[in-house]
């Protein structure tokens, strides 16, 4: 989890590492929430890490693909992929990741991939 702000004594906005702030504990944060900016400060970069689990399964690659569309990373950090990277690459270049490092699974264990944008 991200950073804590504390606003009253009853509630307390949390800072996810996107720059998102979330309420906790009080239902009134929503109008506060509404006149803070959503997103990142200018030119900082967004990177995202996630232990998938695996990317085998169809519905694992729709998750990621929300989470780069929602998120619009410039980087992706992606680790326990468990299959061999050639298989998803050409989904990580159609999101435009066109520079991706890749330590291959053994076997159907563990892999790891590093991807981002050009220009970055």
């Amino acid at each position: 989890m991200g950073k804590c702000k504390k606003v009253t004594d009853e509630s307390v906005l949390v800072v996810s590492p996107l720059g998102r702030l979330e309420p906790k504990s009080h239902p009134l944060l929503l109008t506060l929430l509404m006149s803070l900016p959503l997103s990142p400060l200018p030119g900082a970069m967004i990177i995202v890490s996630w232990n998938c689990r695996g990317l085998g399964h169809t519905s694992t690659v729709h998750e990621l693909k929300a989470l780069v569309q929602s998120n619009n990373p410039d980087c992706i950090f992606l680790a326990e992929i468990k299959v061999h990277p050639e298989m998803f690459e050409i989904h990580l270049r159609r999101w435009h990741f066109y520079n991706i490092v890749s330590v291959p699974t053994v076997g159907f264990a563990g892999g790891i991939t590093f991807a981002w944008k050009n220009g970055v």
